[in-house]
């Protein structure tokens, strides 16, 4: 992995899944779990006017999750939204673990300050977080209003660990899962959990506080219900380069839209 000026080529996902709790047509009662990634997330989900702008990826964000029976996309709703770290391979890649548990809670307080307080993060302490045999993660082990991070391998190593969306060139995953409940304005597509995978030997090859940090801060926007952009200087933008380290405009952007839309949980 080069760390040059030039864009690393090292891919970012997000994937989504979706839970219902109540009868909804068409979505699957349960996890499902894996979904590919939503390469459709910025057509238009809508005819409403906050959908069609907030799909334009020239205003430099996209979202994560749509969904046709639903007017508004994956998000979640305002308050506490806890996130828990597990950093088992952390470690053994040669990471200061009390380092990384800081450079999460920059990630997180990253998010606060841009949502303006809408929502607020809080740490809730170390959680292992594996894989399971086909090497998905276990979105089950995640309690509900939490985020999940954990570091993990693309096939080499405790097999507890071992992650195929990191496969390749791909340095980290994240996404989340959603309800839905029909009878509940607002209550569509409303983020339950997520999750953040990180390939720990290619985040030991980062620069600590430049794309390391700019890695965590992108794979947790999906955790969020951000998508993929084109952007040249947006931290949502699908690779990593040294000319995208923090948040701009476009991802406050679409954080302010996930705001700004009905969310009932």
């Amino acid at each position: 992995m080069s760390c040059g000026m030039a864009t690393i080529d090292n891919a970012l996902r997000g994937v989504a899944a979706v839970t219902a709790v109540a009868a909804v047509a068409l979505v699957a009662v349960g996890p499902q779990w894996p979904r590919a990634p939503m390469a459709d997330a910025t057509q238009q989900m809508s005819d409403d006017a906050l959908q069609r702008r907030a799909d334009a990826r020239t205003k430099g964000y996209s979202f994560l999750l749509r969904s046709d029976d639903s007017r508004y996309p994956g998000r979640w709703c305002g308050g506490t939204i806890r996130y828990t770290l597990d950093l088992t391979l952390a470690g053994a890649a040669g990471l200061d673990p009390g380092q990384e548990a800081a450079r999460w809670a920059t990630v997180m307080q990253r998010w606060t300050e841009a949502s303006g307080g809408h929502y607020q993060f809080v740490y809730a302490g170390q959680q292992q977080l594996h894989t399971d045999d086909a090497g998905q993660i276990d979105l089950a082990a995640v309690a509900p209003g939490t985020i999940g991070v954990t570091y993990v391998h693309d096939g080499v190593g405790d097999p507890a660990y071992r992650a195929t969306a990191v496969e390749g060139r791909t340095a980290g995953n994240g996404g989340l899962q959603v309800t839905s409940d029909p009878s509940v304005p607002g209550g569509m597509l409303v983020g339950d959990r997520g999750f953040v995978m990180i390939d720990a030997d290619d985040a030991a090859r980062l620069p600590a506080d430049g794309m390391r940090q700019a890695l965590y801060q992108h794979e947790s926007g999906h955790a969020l219900g951000l998508g993929h952009v084109t952007t040249g200087d947006s931290i949502m933008n699908g690779t990593l380069s040294e000319d995208r380290l923090t948040l701009a405009a476009g991802d406050r952007a679409g954080l302010a839209a996930l705001m700004a839309m009905p969310c009932t949980p």
